[in-house]
């Protein structure tokens, strides 16, 4: 594909990129929920033997700090995995505009699904395999 076409499928792609790690956004009712969680776990250890479980002390105390694991543990998960997809996707157009400004276009097989589907490494290996040789011609 022409420089034109190579210009507008990475236009397309870096779109995508910029809105596919919103869909971490949607983690937001998940992580409220376990603040609940969280809030209630501290007021369960206030029922007084209402609970049969609860009329151990060792579990009532154990309550409050299971919920802080679990909450700190979920808010670093979805940082590390927000973190790692903004990466990849950003490695990915950079990959793409290297090799478009370095042979002034894209190879013809390369699509936006394939993109999208393709991680960082799996594109550069593609796009190595389908640079020009010194005898074919250039675009």
């Amino acid at each position: 594909m022409n420089d034109n076409e190579a210009r507008y499928l990475i236009d397309q792609f870096n779109k995508y990129a910029s809105w596919n790690v919103t869909h971490w956004i949607n983690m937001f009712p998940y992580l409220a929920i376990l603040l609940a969680v969280f809030a209630l776990s501290f007021s369960l250890p206030e029922i007084d033997g209402e609970i049969v479980v609860l009329s151990n002390p060792m579990i009532r105390a154990l309550i409050p700090s299971i919920a802080i694991i679990l909450v700190v543990a979920a808010a670093i998960w979805v940082g590390w995995r927000y973190n790692q997809d903004s990466r990849s996707l950003a490695r990915c157009v950079v990959v793409l505009e290297k090799h478009r400004s370095r042979f002034k276009s894209l190879p013809d097989s390369i699509t936006l699904e394939k993109l999208v589907q393709s991680k960082p490494d799996e594109l550069e290996k593609l796009l190595k395999e389908s640079e020009p040789t010194a005898d074919s011609p250039q675009p």
